[in-house]
């Protein structure tokens, strides 16, 4: 067995452990999530640096990302289990600590990809698919949480919307009582925000997949993907939000033009698509 491969290995698992430690200590000790977050984020990126330029392979990023989130996980899991509000206090924000291990690698390494015209470096679309398996299962526990777990629904506002069915007439209705009553209109920005960014990744993915088949068949899964939530809210509680209805169309438009976005600047930059298979060449790959 090659030992250079088993000293990466080692060296990304031991890495790993510490920048854990030392993102959670800070929250812990410093009683910051955002310094926390500064500091994953700076570790994150300078370690994936060294592990691309040494292996020469995306999938060394890929385990310091697969990693980084278990131990993250299992700390975050720990903290919600036995926080007593002295010792260790739980932050319902803490979960992006672990989005967090997951999007500085996946940033890296598009960013070395779009620049790497060699390639130098190897198993890109291999990365990207491993790397979006694992935050695969973060997105579905939040998306079960989010609608089915603890269902959030469209902010009630003080004055009475006649009829749910006009597009945005409850978002102006509670924007309106934002001004006149003094409500918070902090409320519907983090809902909106909330809606638009958990269905952008099906927008996104569904446009990878999807990328052969005619825009007729985009159009009609962009209009009915995100209508099965709300119809499933209307089934159980017997409400209809057209609103978030229309929020979650838009998350999953942002969605689609995302990965056009990355398909043109890869058409740019590399003159192939975005995921395409750059290397034939199998004696690139040293270490995996």
């Amino acid at each position: 067995m090659n030992r250079h491969f088993i000293k990466i290995k080692t060296f990304i698992t031991i890495s790993s452990i510490v920048t854990i430690g030392l993102e959670y200590g800070c929250y812990y000790f410093l009683n910051t999530l955002y310094g926390a977050m500064l500091l994953g984020l700076f570790l994150n990126l300078i370690l994936c640096h060294i592990y691309l330029e040494t292996s020469l392979t995306y999938l060394s990023c890929f385990l310091q990302s697969c990693i980084s989130m278990l131990l993250s996980v299992g700390a975050t899991v720990f903290i919600y289990t036995y926080h007593t509000g002295n010792l260790l206090i739980y932050d319902k924000k803490l979960p992006l600590i672990i989005l967090l291990n997951w999007l500085a690698p996946l940033l890296y390494s598009l960013l070395r990809n779009f620049t790497d015209h060699g390639p130098r470096f190897v198993h890109f679309r291999s990365y990207f698919w491993r790397t979006s398996i694992c935050f695969g299962a973060y997105y579905i526990f939040y998306f079960i949480k989010h609608f089915f777990i603890t269902p959030s629904s469209f902010p009630t506002s003080a004055s009475a919307i006649f009829n749910p069915f006009i597009p945005f007439l409850a978002t102006a209705t509670y924007v309106e009582d934002c001004i006149y009553l003094d409500q918070p209109l902090s409320v519907l920005l983090i809902y909106i925000f909330k809606t638009v960014l958990i269905f952008a990744p099906l927008g996104f993915y569904g446009a990878i997949l999807l990328k052969e088949a005619s825009r007729k068949i985009i159009i009609i899964l962009t209009l009915l993907l995100p209508i099965t939530t709300e119809l499933i809210s209307l089934f159980q509680k017997n409400v209809f939000s057209v609103d978030t209805y229309l929020y979650n169309v838009i998350g999953f438009l942002i969605g689609i033009l995302l990965y056009q976005l990355l398909n043109y600047i890869s058409n740019h930059s590399l003159q192939t698509d975005f995921l395409a298979d750059r290397s034939k060449y199998s004696f690139f790959n040293f270490y995996y």
